[in-house]
């Protein structure tokens, strides 16, 4: 298990959290594991944020296209799945990966390795992923992806803090 060394968190400034949160991160990203040997550091509660961090912040670059790209084979929907409902956040989110799902499993079982027919079978998921793209960043906008992370912090914090004094 990973712990964060902090000076005492005031958590009700959010930004003392994201900050406290922050050093966590970094210190999940500097460890000399990679990809999800890293994952295999961290306890249930500690892997649930940090798989919605890697969805969090590749869906806001580049929508889930870009999730799918980065991490579909070494992360997964179904571990974001299980960090959403860790989390908390919306259901709708949940029934959008489950759709993604779906449209993989069929897209799978028409689209060879040819790179050609792979790359035009993207550009016609376009049209798919608007929608799907549109509710994460409405819920980003409202402040729920953000909210539930540092209500989750707060909750558990001695999962990913050591304070010292």
């Amino acid at each position: 298990m990973l712990k964060y060394k902090t000076p005492p968190i005031d958590f009700e400034d959010e930004d003392s959290i994201w900050e406290a949160f922050e050093g966590f991160w970094n210190l999940f990203l500097s460890s000399e594991e990679t990809g999800c040997e890293r994952l295999n550091l961290l306890t249930e509660t500690q892997k649930n944020l940090i798989i919605f961090n890697f969805y969090r912040g590749s869906v806001l670059r580049g929508g889930h296209q870009s999730f799918l790209d980065l991490y579909m084979d070494s992360i997964g929907i179904n571990a974001v799945k299980d960090s959403l409902l860790a989390l908390g956040v919306g259901d709708e989110l949940i029934l959008n990966l489950e759709r993604i799902q779906e449209i993989f499993s069929f897209l799978d079982a028409l689209v060879d390795d040819d790179e050609e027919t792979s790359e035009l079978a993207w550009e016609q998921l376009e049209k798919f992923f608007e929608p799907i793209n549109s509710t994460f960043y409405k819920y980003n906008e409202e402040g729920i992806i953000d909210g539930k992370m540092i209500q989750y912090l707060r909750e558990n914090a001695t999962e990913f803090f050591e304070v010292i004094v």
